[in-house]
C-alpha cells in the first residue's frame, strides 16, 4: 500500500476494548518496520498515545513528546503544529499513528473532538504524514467534527471479537493461545503452560472475553505474574481467577468464569486475593 497519495490518507481502527488495537500497532512494528532498515535519523513511521481528554493543543504535545521533541510543551497550537510538521519532514516520516483516540470524546460539550478533528485535518493538509487512529467505539465521533475528516477517512476498521460459532476464527484462537503457551516454555518463564491447549481453558477463556484476543492476552500475561509470585512452574486456570478477580475494573469484567476453580487453591495463599 502506497501511503503517500495526494490528499493524504486517513485510516481508522475502531473497536471495544480488548479487541488488539494497541497489537496492531506492536506487530507492525516488529513484524514490518524493523526490517525495513530506516536510514539513520529518518523515522518513517511513528506512534503516540493521546493523553486523557485531550483537545487540539494536547495531540500536538503528544506528537511531539513521540517525536523527542526537547520542549513539547512550548508554544501555542499553530507553534506546536509547526514544529510537529517540521520533525516530520526532517524524519522523512510517512505515516502517524494516534493510539487511544476515544479520549477526545471525554467532553460531553463534543468540544474536544471537534478541535482534535480539526487538528487531524491540518496535519494531513500539511502533506507531509498520513495518520491512523486507533480507538474504542466512541472514537467514531470524530467523524462528527467535520466533513473534511470524514470523507478523509479512506479506510475504515471495525474490529470485534471472534466468533464462537466460526470454525475459522475457533481455530484462530486456539492457535493464538497456543502460541502464548510456546513462547512462556521457550523463554523458561514457566516450566509449562499446557493449560492455555486445554478445551476446558480455552472454552472459558473464549467465554470470559469474547473472543477479544487483546483481552485474552492482557489476562494471561495477569495470569502467568499470579503463577510466578505464587512460586509455580506450572500456569493452572486457578492463576486466571486470582488474576481476573484482582483486575475486574481493569480488564472491564463484571463476572469470573473462572471462579469456581478458587475451590482447588491452597488455603495458605487465600484463595482469591
Amino acid at each position: 500500500m502506497t501511503i503517500k497519495a495526494s490528499p493524504l490518507p486517513l485510516i481508522s481502527v475502531f473497536g471495544p476494548s480488548g479487541t488488539a488495537k494497541s497489537h496492531i500497532i506492536k506487530t507492525y512494528y516488529e513484524e514490518f518496520c524493523v526490517k525495513e532498515n530506516w536510514a539513520k535519523g529518518k523515522r518513517p513511521v511513528f506512534d503516540f498515545e493521546l493523553s486523557v481528554d485531550a483537545n487540539k493543543r494536547q495531540l500536538q504535545v503528544d506528537a511531539l513528546t513521540s517525536l523527542r521533541d526537547p520542549d513539547p510543551e512550548k508554544g501555542n497550537d499553530s507553534a506546536l503544529r509547526r514544529r510537529v510538521s517540521k520533525i516530520a519532514a526532517d524524519q522523512e516520516i510517512e505515516l502517524g499513528l494516534a493510539d487511544e483516540i476515544q479520549h477526545v470524546v471525554a467532553s460531553d460539550t463534543g468540544k474536544s473532538t471537534n478541535s482534535v478533528g480539526d487538528a487531524v485535518k491540518k496535519i494531513l493538509n500539511t502533506g507531509i504524514f498520513s495518520m491512523a487512529l486507533f480507538g474504542t467505539d466512541k472514537a467514531t465521533r470524530i467523524f462528527e467534527s467535520g466533513e473534511e475528516v470524514a470523507q478523509r477517512a479512506d479506510w475504515r476498521f471495525e474490529l470485534s471479537g471472534l466468533d464462537s460459532e466460526s470454525q475459522k476464527d475457533r481455530t484462530l484462537f486456539i492457535e493464538f493461545l497456543r502460541t502464548f503457551s510456546t513462547g512462556i516454555e521457550q523463554r523458561g518463564v514457566l516450566r509449562s503452560a499446557k493449560t492455555l491447549e486445554a478445551m476446558e481453558t480455552l472454552g472459558n477463556l473464549f467465554l470470559q472475553t469474547g473472543g477479544r484476543l487483546g483481552l485474552s492476552q492482557r489476562i494471561m500475561k495477569a495470569s502467568v505474574r499470579v503463577a510466578l509470585e505464587r512460586g509455580a512452574g506450572t500456569l493452572l486456570p486457578a492463576h486466571f481467577a486470582i488474576a481476573i478477580a484482582r483486575g475486574k475494573k481493569l480488564f472491564g469484567l463484571t463476572e469470573n468464569v473462572f471462579e469456581d476453580y478458587a475451590e482447588k487453591l491452597d488455603a495458605e495463599h487465600g484463595g482469591l486475593k
